[in-house]
């Protein structure tokens, strides 16, 4: 698809120009040379790299550019200053840096991503060489030839066909370095300090992604991020959340890009950016400030959408039993076979190409499992990717906007401006981490952004559903229980299934969830019940009610299946008492005995009790509180 000109969107308005100063280049390729990557070689000053290139952070409102477009990982300032203070304003080292990587990414008015490069244009050649002329240059006396346009705003000044001049227009394209940025900044904080750093002599390989994008029909940004991702395969491990964002070819990736998407003014994503924690550091989200993060929705739809199942490297994919249970989970999900033999034919379904691995394994003489590889192509990744969405992003989206818990931090949100793109409290929470370290230099919106995470916090501490096990139980709940039993395989229907759910959930939660107090808050971590006269406290494992299902004898929450599956049976349990009523009782009693059964001989218990005594105790702390919970719902119904 050509894009329209600036001069057709701007309905005949005049055009602006910003031809950045014509670098040396040397061009080279890489690949088979009929189909071979075009890659131009600069070899530039510091102040021209700085003046014509930019990192992905501080390029132009790349605030505003969708998930899906993102192109490099996040920049660690400390790392840069390091960089700077250690190697290039130290003694006694030789000083020298392997050659940055950019490309050029077209961009509308407003500076974000379009979707393709534009067609050679006359009017900007014309004033390109315009442009030329005034800054008395004289090509023609040096031997170059006649200017050239290869695509809109890109210009050649050629010596021959392997060297000469090229500059661009940055109305039109935006340079971006997707390697080497760190480099790039510690370079930058070195001039700040010593301005002679502006003289010194570096190369940036430019890779043009044009004549990739034309033959692959992959959008500039989509090229960008599979070049990154290539490039970033390496001992130097990338940032764990940029490679879930930007990898699109394994699914519990894709489907977590899904979830976060805003590039679709149509499909909102699950959670508001401004609320998504992009870090994730351990794993976790932050509480002061985030419902949910990039890796807990990875979490979250690995255990609770596809059961554990996910070929991430190549050591799953090698394993035949695994991509079998995978394929089973995939199927179950998303009936996704039949689709991609309608589409692009049978050779392309996952069964066809499992079978063909095994067939491929069985022609070997040694074992099956050292032959086995399984791969499915990019195109079958998107029609993963887009079913995984019609299917379910509307359904994650109701959970993360309906449900209490988190209903009640997105009314905080929006009452507090984060949601207004017109307040700068919106602009702290759609920076970057290095960018919202600056931008809290400002007294008043420091005020304003502690305020609110005090607030926020307020709603979320010692919570059970706002920490990462809490959500992974929550979307339990509804898949095994709720969308498992959809008579019809289509959004609407997973939709009407999930608001079943939301009712439900938001019915028993309002019940037990009384007041402010400790004691009054079923769902709280620290939630407590009164010493029962005759059993044994055990070190508080019968008036800490979460101890020995949730949370493990060091105090600690267990995020593992068991622990999970704990607190999604009980919130089943109870959600199944309210609709059927008779006498409450937990489904996984034996299990939850189990639990406690275990914590007791880990507090030592069993140097002055045997195994029946430790048992007979386990049961009647369990029995406890079971009738506990039994009474608190008799009390919330009257």
């Amino acid at each position: 698809m050509v894009r329209k000109s600036r001069k057709d969107r701007a309905n005949g308005s005049k055009r602006s120009f910003n031809f950045i100063e014509p670098l040396e280049y040397n061009l080279v390729g890489f690949g088979e040379k009929e189909k071979d990557v075009k890659v131009y070689n600069l070899h530039l000053s510091v102040a021209q790299l700085h003046s014509s290139f930019k990192v992905f952070e501080d390029l132009n409102n790349v605030q505003d550019w969708p998930i899906s477009a993102l192109i490099q990982r996040e920049l660690d300032h400390k790392r840069a200053t390091q960089i700077c203070d250690d190697y290039l304003m130290g003694d006694g080292n030789t000083k020298y840096f392997p050659p940055l990587i950019a490309v050029l990414i077209p961009t509308d008015e407003e500076y974000r991503p379009e979707g393709a490069f534009g067609e050679p244009d006359e009017e900007s050649l014309k004033r390109f060489r315009s442009t030329i002329e005034m800054s008395g240059k004289n090509y023609e006396e040096e031997g170059f030839l006649e200017p050239v346009q290869l695509y809109e705003g890109f210009n050649l000044v050629p010596l021959d066909g392997y060297q000469g001049d090229l500059s661009w227009d940055g109305k039109k394209l935006s340079a971006v370095v997707i390697d080497g940025q760190h480099r790039y900044k510690a370079l930058q904080k070195a001039v700040e300090r010593n301005k002679s750093f502006d003289e010194w002599l570096l190369n940036v390989t430019l890779i043009d992604l044009q004549p990739i994008c034309k033959e692959t029909g992959k959008t500039p940004t989509e090229v960008a991020r599979d070049l990154f991702v290539t490039i970033n395969h390496t001992p130097v491990e990338v940032d764990e959340t940029r490679l879930v964002l930007m990898d699109d070819r394994d699914l519990l990736a894709t489907s977590t890009q899904v979830l976060v998407d805003d590039s679709d003014e149509e499909n909102e994503p699950a959670c508001p950016p401004e609320l998504i924690d992009w870090e994730c550091e351990g794993g976790k989200h932050n509480v002061t400030n985030s419902i949910t993060g990039v890796l807990v929705l990875r979490q979250v739809i690995l255990h609770s959408v596809f059961n554990g199942q996910k070929l991430s490297s190549v050591d799953d994919r090698t394993n035949s039993k695994l991509v079998k249970r995978w394929m089973c989970e995939v199927n179950n999900l998303l009936d996704i076979d039949e689709l991609i033999g309608e589409r692009l034919g049978k050779s392309e379904t996952l069964s066809y190409r499992y079978e063909s691995a095994l067939e491929a394994a069985d022609a070997h003489d040694d074992d099956e499992e050292d032959y086995f590889l399984f791969s499915y192509s990019v195109k079958v990744s998107k029609i993963l990717k887009e079913q995984f969405k019609s299917l379910y992003l509307s359904s994650f989206k109701s959970v993360y906007h309906r449900l209490t818990p988190f209903s009640d931090l997105l009314a905080l949100a929006s009452q507090r401006g984060v949601l207004d793109p017109a307040k700068d409290i919106n602009r702290y929470y759609r920076a970057f981490k290095g960018k919202r370290e600056e931008l809290k230099s400002d007294k008043i919106l420091k005020g304003e952004v502690d305020k609110y995470e005090k607030e926020f916090f307020e709603l979320t501490a010692n919570k059970v559903f706002n920490t990462v096990m809490g959500q992974k139980a929550v979307f339990e709940v509804l898949f095994s229980k709720y969308i498992a039993f959809v008579e019809e395989f289509d959004e609407n229907e997973i939709l009407s299934s999930t608001s079943d759910f939301i009712d439900d959930f938001n019915a028993l939660y309002r019940r037990l969830e009384r007041g402010g107090a400790v004691d009054e808050r079923f769902f709280c971590i620290n939630y407590t019940i009164p010493k029962k006269r005759g059993l044994s406290d055990a070190l508080g494992l019968v008036t800490d009610f979460w101890k020995g299902i949730i949370i493990k004898n060091n105090g600690d929450i267990d995020y593992a299946k068991a622990g999970v599956s704990m607190l999604s049976n009980i919130v089943w349990d109870i959600s199944s008492y309210y609709r059927g009523g008779g006498e409450f009782v937990f489904s996984q009693k034996n299990k939850m005995v189990r639990r406690h059964i275990s914590i007791l001989r880990k507090m030592g218990l069993d140097d002055t009790m045997d195994s029946d005594e430790i048992e007979s105790l386990a049961e009647k702390i369990v029995d406890y509180k079971e009738s506990h919970v039994g009474t608190l719902l008799e009390k919330a119904d009257n």
